[in-house]
């Protein structure tokens, strides 16, 4: 489990990194800006994790967004974001 600073999160997905894999490969992306689909800011962490099933969110506090366009779902608001992966499940709790 690790914990990072951020002030808004872009969750989603990438095709498989591998033929062999069951699923595909999501990513998340860490920003301190509050919209960050809206500036042209590097995120803060770009984490990927391969062969990913699903992504459990233990925290639905924030706003969430979800960009129909390019499937991606962006939380803001936040101060803390927490990710662990176990097995072929991401889960993220937030702050």
């Amino acid at each position: 489990m690790t914990t990072y600073k951020a002030t808004s999160a872009v969750i989603g997905r990438m095709p498989r990194a591998s033929p062999q894999h069951e699923f595909k490969t999501a990513f998340i992306k860490l920003f301190d800006v509050m919209e960050p689909l809206k500036t042209e800011k590097f995120p803060l962490q770009d984490l990927v994790f391969e062969n990913t099933e699903k992504v459990v969110f233990n925290s639905c506090i924030p706003p969430l967004n979800y960009y129909v366009e390019g499937n991606d779902l962006v939380l803001v608001g936040l101060t803390e974001f927490t990710v662990e992966k176990k097995g072929h499940v991401i889960s993220v709790s937030y702050k």
